[in-house]
């Protein structure tokens, strides 16, 4: 099963290396990265993973100059990745494209460590990550568990501890609030990516599962991010760091 799951993104895939979210929307192409998580490590696709790491390394998210006032919130000037050809970089693909780089040992590439710079600018002043921004209207926009996660998941071995603290703490008096499955994967991918893994995660995924009888069940994206972070001891990368040794 998982090897036909690994062709069907293959199929996907395009010339240039993309794998976009469907193929009459070749623009939204933030699925790449996480293809190439789905082929690390796999010996029929490793052309097709060559394709995709060159594409994501060579597309970059809109910028505009930036002339250091802060009345703009964030550096304009960095680049990361975006939802969508073309457009601003966020938070999430952005995160999910170093993760994936990270993965194959590109934890140093420029790209990479531009990733880190704009995530770090992005992170609110009081800990933690929006989608993108940081204030409107000069009011700091609020923090979100599962936005937040990606960002330290991705910015784990590329920054000190004291640059994420306040994200790091803004995480840990959330996530025993948080039973929603992607919100609580990631949170507990973020905080495993720190060595902080909380103690009760187990029992906080078996509740999220059991929430099931009463919302309805979970699609399988959902349900698969929540398996990993069963097993993801110390963060997503702790996964592909395993497959090394």
């Amino acid at each position: 099963m998982r090897q036909a799951a690994l062709v069907t993104l293959a199929r996907y895939q395009l010339a240039d290396g993309r794998v976009p979210l469907l193929k009459n929307f070749q623009e939204a192409y933030w699925p790449t990265a996480l293809a190439l998580l789905a082929w690390h490590r796999d010996t029929q696709h490793q052309e097709a993973a060559r394709k995709a790491l060159d594409f994501l390394l060579s597309i970059e998210s809109m910028t505009f100059p930036y002339d250091g006032n802060p009345s703009m919130g964030t550096d304009s000037s960095l680049s990361g990745w975006p939802w969508v050809a073309g457009t601003y970089a966020w938070i999430i693909p952005t995160s999910l494209a170093m993760i994936a780089l990270k993965a194959y040992g590109l934890g140093n590439h420029t790209r990479v460590k531009e990733g880190a710079k704009l995530l770090l600018n992005r992170q609110l002043p009081s800990g933690g990550w929006n989608y993108g921004d940081t204030f409107v209207f000069d009011t700091q926009l609020l923090p979100f568990p599962d936005t937040t996660g990606f960002a330290l998941e991705a910015l784990s071995g590329l920054c000190r501890r004291d640059q994420v603290a306040h994200s790091i703490d803004y995480l840990r008096a959330t996530i025993d609030t948080i039973r929603a499955p992607q919100s609580l994967a990631w949170s507990i991918f973020g905080l495993g990516a720190w060595s902080m893994r909380p103690a009760d995660s187990v029992r906080w995924i078996k509740r999220s599962l059991h929430l099931q009888n009463k919302y309805g069940e979970y699609d399988t994206d959902l349900l698969a991010q929540v398996l990993v972070a069963h097993y993801a001891r110390n963060g997503l990368a702790s996964l592909y760091l395993s497959q090394e040794e």
